[in-house]
């Protein structure tokens, strides 16, 4: 949530600041500040993971051997996704969205790819090991961020931008550590809300079986489809109108910060306005679209259920 939520949207919104007012090589400084700090942020994070792999694995009185190397799995993602992020704030702050949509592409093909042929080969042309099935499909996010990253990488080699450096001078070496310090400070509510999400959606998973057995009595194969229903498959579906308000407001952040580092206030005034008539525009026919079509719309990606 921190990689992906909290500092790209943050980082966008200060590039767009800098780069406003001028200040270029405090903006590649920031840049690259923030990409070491999430390397070595994804890399403890992995690091931890890996460590504490049998307590997250421990179910039911005792440790679930086969959660541990899917765990471990995980773990190979997460030491270059926020690096990735970062990357993306980039191009995002500088109003270039092409090089972060293409990448997400390129990351998803490569990712759904990988999966499909390791899970192939395991189960249909090997010895069918669910487990390891598993734990490849899990591996083929860190096959798709590498592709990511290259095609990244690729992109930030042809901007102007980062063509040559130049030494700082004193004034940006001392706004270079304020920055970083206002990067953090603003990332801050991107995690909060975030992290609300996934909090809630832990209480959900913890708290369902327990109502739902104390309360309704009802039965743990039960519980588990119903928990299914409205837990897992649906929030995938409304995922899809979810990331059309996360798009939207990932384009608009660093142009309304270009905007307000510049004092135009009518221009300001005229890209907010302009921001929340397409996004209602478009999630209010999209919410209510699901609604009516709910149950088509569930058997198009889901079988038909009946309870």
């Amino acid at each position: 949530i921190i990689s992906t939520a909290g500092i790209p949207g943050a980082l966008s919104k200060q590039i767009a600041h800098y780069d406003a007012i001028g200040e270029m090589e405090t903006s590649n400084r920031l840049f690259k500040d923030s990409l070491f700090m999430m390397l070595g942020l994804g890399v403890f994070s992995a690091v931890i993971m890996w460590l504490i792999a049998p307590l997250l694995a421990f179910q039911n009185g005792e440790v679930d051997i086969r959660m541990i190397s899917i765990i471990h799995a995980l773990c190979w993602p997460l030491t270059i996704i926020p690096a990735i992020s970062i990357l993306r704030g980039l191009f995002q702050g500088r109003a270039q969205m092409g090089p972060s949509a293409v990448s997400q592409l390129v990351e998803q093909f490569a990712r759904i790819g990988y999966m499909l042929l390791a899970t192939y080969v395991i189960m249909v042309s090997n010895d069918g090991n669910y487990v390891r099935a598993v734990a490849h499909s899990t591996f083929a996010a860190f096959v798709g961020a590498v592709c990511a990253l290259v095609y990244l990488l690729i992109a930030l080699k042809k901007q102007i931008y980062f063509s040559n450096y130049e030494a700082l001078q004193k004034q940006s070496q001392i706004q270079r550590k304020l920055a970083l310090v206002e990067l953090c400070r603003q990332s801050f509510p991107f995690v909060i809300l975030d992290s609300a999400i996934i909090l809630y959606q832990f209480l959900d998973q913890y708290m369902f079986p327990i109502i739902m057995k104390n309360i309704f009595k009802e039965s743990n194969e039960t519980i588990n489809y119903l928990y299914g229903l409205f837990g897992f498959n649906s929030n995938k579906l409304t995922m899809i109108v979810i990331s059309l308000s996360t798009a939207m407001a990932v384009t608009a952040i660093p142009l309304l910060s270009k905007s307000f580092s510049r004092n135009d206030y009518r221009d300001l005034s005229k890209k907010i306005v302009s921001s929340l008539k397409l996004f209602f525009f478009i999630m209010i026919p999209g919410s209510v679209g699901m609604i009516c079509l709910a149950h088509p719309l569930y058997r198009i990606f889901y079988r038909s259920f009946n309870y």
